[in-house]
């Protein structure tokens, strides 16, 4: 029952402890801010979820929500991305993990992946902190009580060099930080753009992910694991899928390599000259 002492209204939060049977929360994955504390409001469950009899009340259906989890299944195992696919390797020692950000589901790839060899322990914070040496990608982030806070990722795609921080802060919240280059991949929220949600799943390919229920401080890295952070906007009801595409982040080059395709350009430009 509700505050009021009537079932539930479209829209109105329900703690858990109050639901009947076959509700649950709707979240796919849990809400880590609200940990399972009520159910989302309206918005963020499909208008079909929603029974519109005169006390409008919320019924989840459990036939609908084991439909809904083979759909997303399906859809998670049409593409294949295994620790065989990365070419950007840091670190050293016998165990493995990827890492995976997505920025936009409406991208193309969706998702960068990168992959970390380690020994010992680490949490979700040390490998981000880890990927975080490649000198295209950034973030913006802050430190709490319950461990890190990441507000924005973002990512140098053309390779033109990452200014300062990468991006700037002029406002009066998180959500107000802007990528110092417009070009790159850059995702920002706290309060009201969205947030980073993390993902994990563990196994030769990059498939089944499913919420950590946790922050990246909170997260204890396997062997093996993949570890996905994925921008929830708030514009679709501060939740997102897995990515059904991922690429891996290229190489950084050496300065050799640099080196030479400077000279090569420059061949090319005397060539032009004389033409």
């Amino acid at each position: 029952m509700s505050a009021s002492g009537t079932s539930p209204l479209r829209g109105e939060a329900v703690s858990v402890s109050e639901l009947g049977g076959g509700e649950t929360c709707f979240f796919t994955p849990p809400c880590v801010r609200c940990a399972h504390t009520s159910l989302p409001l309206k918005g963020r469950v499909p208008e079909s979820y929603y029974d519109d009899s005169p006390t409008t009340e919320i019924k989840m259906k459990n036939t609908r929500l084991i439909a809904l989890f083979v759909l997303v299944a399906g859809a998670t195992n049409a593409f294949s991305f295994g620790f065989s696919d990365i070419q950007y390797w840091l670190g050293s020692g016998a165990k493995q993990a990827g890492v995976v950000i997505q920025w936009d589901t409406a991208d193309s790839p969706q998702a960068l992946a990168w992959g970390v060899r380690y020994d010992g322990a680490l949490t979700g914070e040390n490998l981000f902190d880890i990927v975080l040496n490649d000198p295209r990608l950034y973030a913006y982030q802050d430190s709490f009580s319950f461990g890190r806070g990441i507000y924005g990722i973002g990512y140098d795609t053309n390779n033109s060099g990452v200014t300062g921080n990468g991006y700037t802060n002029s406002g009066a919240t998180p959500d107000d930080a802007l990528a110092n280059d417009p070009t790159d991949k850059w995702k920002v929220g706290w309060f009201s753009n969205g947030f980073w949600s993390l993902w994990s799943t563990n196994g030769a390919n990059a498939t089944g992910f499913s919420s950590a229920s946790t922050g990246v401080s909170g997260y204890s890295v396997s062997n093996n694991d993949w570890m996905l952070l994925a921008f929830a906007p708030a514009s679709n009801g501060w939740s997102t899928n897995p990515p059904t595409n991922i690429a891996a982040a290229a190489p950084v080059p050496e300065p050799a390599s640099l080196a030479l395709l400077g000279l090569g350009v420059l061949a090319l430009l005397r060539r032009k000259r004389r033409a």
